[in-house]
């Protein structure tokens, strides 16, 4: 590299985005040794010749040469665009492409000399991004086919409880249809053999088989909990929406989406030429409202009042004057001096001159008027009109560099909520960017707690309550579990698509988390959100053998302990695990259920 050559173009050429700029006259101007290793063009090849030329003929780059043309002809400028670009050698690359316009400052003004657009190479970011997707949707693929297959086997586990107690009716009968052989056996036996055969049993009965063992247990309180669960990703606890004070377009961007940022940290830095145009007529219209209330306020030592009265005071002298002429002729003419012509006139004057001072008069009334108690309250009420305006753009002006209202991330463009005047979520802010007064700028997440977002299905939604306790915890952060509570539940499904099972929106949050939670955690985690639904601490429970059951109806068989006698009591069953029944009524902590035995 030449030792003499300008700095910029030193840092250019170091540079490992690629740069190029296209002049008024779609030529290319600057194009460094970046551009040019991923673009697959040499710069002396490039470097003068018209866009379209060198562009518009190559395949491959198709997108790129559209985002640049949309800049040069649409004036779509800060915009960050990624396109693909396949080179001749079958390469495809992903590249972030920024434009933006080239300016020049001459004699005070700005001026357009161009569009510079900025380019690098994001292949590993996008193949991560997308590997990302696939694993997401792999995930929750399996997810579906895992809330499915377990809720097949609770419909297998209430079948097979159903065939349990259809097999212990069938138990019942067919020993109840024993007995009645075995005693008709023994009826005929008995009647056959007589006194001899009972004597013969008696004898023997001490060397018979020894009764089945019978198997009890013992009911004590226990603890009994209830879960269910689903999945998701880390969300902020709280979106703020930070919106423009003004009308105006962005002069600087201070931030990169997924920053952490501060409360107070400045963001967005808006053009304020406009506003300072507008503030400065209104001081000018102050200026005028304040003399104007002060001219008002001694309003009878105004200007304009002593002009009037002058006015009246020369119309009177006139009068007066045009009277004694009047007078004057009217004896002249007695005496015959005069011609009666030269009194006519004399006359006319006098009427003319008096019509003068009356019209001098109203001129004095009207003047006097425009100084009453009304006109001086409108102009209180312009001059404070003024102020107001006044006090507003100078708090717009201050507020001319955004602050970060909430500690937390920038969320990514597209995150946010819908649509809003001015610029969407989707839209990513850019210098040069216009937005209108409220318009939306930016979504910060605020992560003094989190969320949890998830599916549940209509077997187990019906079940869930807001307020019930969740833990949350991750493949990612396996070492701790966050604590929170559900807070919403949709009340209405999901479109079917190709699910069979219609499947709920469910929400669970962490109403705070430490700085060292909050340094471990990355939004968009995915995290398994554990719901406790129900927490007994001292329920009944007893193994499903002990608890028998017919036409809706279930008992279990207590013995007693003072004289081993056993009964029947009736029960009220509740939840049932696979191995154990929850008993609600009937039972009580002590007493010996019998499990198995005769």
């Amino acid at each position: 590299m030449d030792r003499d050559s300008p700095l910029h173009l030193k840092v250019l050429e170091s540079m490992s985005e690629g740069v190029m700029t296209v002049d008024p006259d779609s030529r290319i101007g600057l194009f460094n040794p970046a551009a040019s290793r991923l673009l697959g063009l040499e710069g002396a090849e490039v470097q003068g010749k018209l866009f379209g030329e060198v562009f518009l003929s190559r395949e491959g780059l198709e997108e790129f040469s559209d985002a640049v043309l949309a800049a040069v002809y649409d004036q779509a400028v800060g915009s960050r665009l990624t396109v693909t670009l396949r080179l001749e050698d079958d390469t495809e690359l992903f590249v972030e492409v920024t434009t933006s316009y080239l300016t020049d400052r001459a004699d005070g003004t700005t001026r357009r000399i161009g569009i510079v657009a900025v380019f690098d190479d994001v292949t590993e970011i996008e193949t991560l991004r997308k590997a990302e997707r696939e694993l997401a949707e792999s995930t929750k693929e399996q997810n579906i086919k895992l809330r499915d297959a377990y809720r097949e086997i609770e419909e297998k586990n209430r079948a097979l409880d159903s065939a349990l107690k259809k097999v212990s009716a069938v138990r019942v009968v067919a020993m109840l249809v024993v007995f009645v052989l075995f005693a008709g056996a023994a009826w005929y036996v008995w009647d056959e053999a007589g006194t001899a055969l009972r004597g013969e049993i008696t004898g023997t009965s001490g060397s018979s088989a020894d009764a089945k063992e019978v198997v009890t247990v013992t009911v004590a309180p226990r603890r009994f909990t209830t879960t269910l669960s689903f999945v998701g990703r880390l969300a902020p606890r709280k979106e703020v929406r930070v919106t423009s004070p003004i009308s105006g377009k962005v002069a600087r961007v201070l931030f990169e989406y997924g920053d952490r940022v501060s409360a107070g940290q400045p963001l967005v830095e808006l053009d304020t030429a406009e506003t300072r145009r507008r503030y400065r007529s209104g001081q000018a219209e102050y200026l005028e409202a304040r003399d104007r209330l002060r001219e008002l306020e001694d309003w009878n030592n105004s200007p304009e009042m002593a002009r009037v009265r002058r006015s009246v005071v020369r119309a009177k002298l006139e009068l007066e004057a045009r009277r004694n002429k009047l007078a004057e002729t009217a004896l002249l003419l007695d005496k015959g001096i005069i011609p009666a012509s030269e009194q006519e006139t004399a006359r006319r004057q006098y009427d003319a001159q008096k019509l003068s001072y009356e019209a001098a008069q109203q001129d004095l009334e009207a003047a006097r008027t425009k100084g009453d108690a009304d006109a001086l309250q409108i102009a209180q009420l312009k001059l404070e009109n003024v102020e107001t305006r006044l006090q507003e753009m100078e708090e717009t002006l201050q507020n001319a560099v955004i602050h970060a209202p909430v500690s937390g991330i920038v969320l990514q463009p597209g995150d946010g909520g819908g649509k809003e005047k001015g610029g969407g979520d989707a839209e990513a802010l850019a210098a040069g960017r216009s937005v209108s007064e409220g318009g939306y700028l930016l979504t910060v997440g605020d992560l003094d707690g989190l969320s949890v977002a998830g599916e549940i299905d209509e077997v187990d939604v019906v079940k869930l309550r807001p307020g019930q306790p969740v833990r949350i915890s991750g493949d990612a952060f396996p070492d701790f579990e966050l604590e929170g509570k559900i807070t919403r539940i949709s009340p209405q499904a999901r479109g079917k698509g190709r699910r069979r099972v219609p499947t709920f929106d469910v929400a669970a949050a962490v109403d705070s988390l430490s700085d060292v939670y909050r340094r471990r955690l990355r939004l968009g985690m995915s995290a398994n959100v554990v719901v406790l639904v129900r927490d007994e601490p001292a329920a009944l429970l007893v193994p499903l053998s002990a608890v028998k059951g017919r036409d809706g109806k279930y008992w279990v068989s207590v013995s007693t302990r003072e004289d081993g006698t056993v009964r029947r009591v009736p029960v009220e069953i509740g939840a049932t695990t696979l191995n154990q029944v929850e008993i609600l009524n009937g039972l009580k902590a002590g007493d010996e259920v019998i499990v198995s035995g005769p």
